[in-house]
């Protein structure tokens, strides 16, 4: 009631931006907000999750970028799995296998150990370990709800872990195919014909490779990438010769099979895109190449 007989007798009233009219009011206001947080701030910085600052301006606010789902994740992994061949695979296997940690352990270590950090230790998170502990000493309260939380998402936590642990070992398993391949091209002659003809022999479909221009010509990163895309179309079964590559005039390079699209690839400069379609729509990339690979697997389902 009194705030309603305020906002007919003052104008401006309960009007953002009209801090002006009661400056003593709005200073206080900007304090409190900067100084003062409640357990809902402490759960969102707790799960990783920015706050951001309040906006006084009339402009939009930027848009956040798109952090892939554990679930995203996995799929992303498992499709990169695909393209390795067995020995690689047996690779990651003893890779992850000995370092994957334990739930039961995580469990353990959370309820005994977890107000001093024990848990994020075995999960080798040191930093927030020691971060965990420090805190036990200054707000105790404040680090029995961390621990909650964690105990909440220790589940989710472990699993994180392993996609770690698995992508790091496929990441290391793509830069050893990118740099065998920049080996390979460092033995020939600098000119283009010559490099032609040693592409040619690795991969024997003389149309997959465009002319190159006074503006683009090819290089390393696409000959890896065309390395891939043959090795994934032979494997589906399909005929190599139906496969046609065309620059475009931005040095993308449009990739069909017969007279349909696969998708198309830009691997120049330093602006590195994939367009790839599923389930009738269109999806960019702005990424490198060891995240493109993946998706060839959805080039070949979509000629398919």
């Amino acid at each position: 009631m009194t705030r309603q007989i305020k906002r007919a007798l003052i104008p401006g009233y309960g009007k953002r931006g009209m801090g002006w009219l009661h400056p003593k009011r709005a200073m206080y206001n900007r304090v409190y907000r900067r100084t003062t947080f409640g357990v809902g701030d402490v759960a969102r910085v707790l799960s990783g999750t920015k706050t951001g600052k309040r906006r006084t301006g009339s402009s939009p606010a930027a848009p956040a970028a798109h952090r892939p789902t554990r679930a995203e994740r996995s799929q992303q992994l498992k499709l990169r799995l695909s393209v390795l061949s067995e020995t690689e695979q047996q690779e990651v296997d003893d890779y992850v296998l000995p370092r994957m940690p334990k739930k039961r352990t995580a469990y353990i270590l959370c309820i005994l150990t977890g107000l001093l950090g024990g848990h994020r230790y075995y999960l080798k998170s040191y930093i927030s370990g020691v971060l965990m502990a420090i805190l036990l000493l200054v707000s105790p309260v404040l680090t029995l709800i961390w621990w909650l939380i964690d105990l909440i998402r220790l589940s989710g936590m472990v699993d994180d872990r392993v996609l770690d642990l698995t992508d790091e070992i496929i990441t290391t398993i793509e830069k050893r195919h990118l740099e065998a391949a920049g080996m390979g091209l460092s033995d020939t002659s600098s000119t283009v014909s010559e490099s032609s003809s040693t592409v040619a022999a690795e991969i024997p479909v003389e149309a997959w490779y465009p002319a190159d221009t006074e503006k683009f010509q090819r290089n390393e990163v696409e000959t890896e990438f065309l390395r891939q895309l043959y090795r994934q179309v032979k494997e589906a079964g399909l005929s190599p010769s139906l496969v046609e590559v065309q620059r475009l005039s931005d040095g993308t390079l449009k990739c069909t099979y017969g007279e349909e699209e696969m998708g198309r690839v830009r691997l120049q400069k330093r602006k590195h895109t994939l367009t790839y379609w599923q389930d009738g729509t269109e999806t960019v990339l702005e990424r490198e190449l060891p995240d493109f690979l993946p998706h060839l697997a959805t080039w070949i389902e979509h000629i398919n």
